[in-house]
């Protein structure tokens, strides 16, 4: 399951969009009522039955907050295990929980790595992690290929292909639970 949180100004309330989320409910050829795992924004929602999109006032219908109701289709009743997904907006993302930690790292002359230690400690290893290596000082800056290595619950280390020539490199970071 994705969502996705958009961050407005205080004048607007966030948004969230859940994405690839499970449909709840029995598959067995014959039940055709299934629940979101949130309640829904009217006319956001769209359903993926076998990785094909299917849209509401057709395929289904949107039957209370978070039901809907496939017109003509009955999860299961082929014998396949039939792959039921929805994606919609959210009608309130309150209650999502977002966890993001950022910052920059100076980089010192002679170093092939940087351990970068959260502030607050994830509760798992499962979250992104993005990252940007600056150098806006010197005039013709070297170019260092790099990669994230093993993440921990505290933070992750950064290894370079080559030392780091200069002072004035630093990595901004963002890590982004999922």
């Amino acid at each position: 399951m994705i969502i996705l949180r958009k961050i407005s100004s205080q004048q607007q309330l966030s948004e969230c969009i859940g994405l690839g989320e499970d449909l709840i409910g029995v598959v067995d050829g014959n039940n055709q009522v299934f629940n979101t795992q949130s309640e829904y924004v009217s006319g956001t929602v769209v359903v993926f039955y076998n990785g094909q999109a299917l849209y509401a006032d057709h395929d289904f219908t949107e039957t209370g907050p978070d039901e809907i109701t496939f017109t003509y289709i009955k999860p299961g009743e082929t014998g396949f295990d039939d792959v039921l997904k929805v994606a919609y907006k959210y009608s309130d993302c309150s209650g999502v929980s977002s966890t993001t930690q950022k910052g920059k790292a100076v980089i010192g002359t002679g170093n092939d790595s940087v351990l970068i230690n959260f502030g607050e400690a994830f509760s798992n290893t499962n979250y992104i992690v993005t990252t940007n290596l600056v150098n806006g000082v010197d005039s013709q800056p070297n170019v260092y290929p790099y990669i994230v290595g093993p993440k921990t619950t505290s933070g992750f280390t950064v290894y370079f292909q080559d030392t780091i020539d200069s002072n004035n490199y630093y990595l901004e970071w963002i890590a982004i639970a999922l």
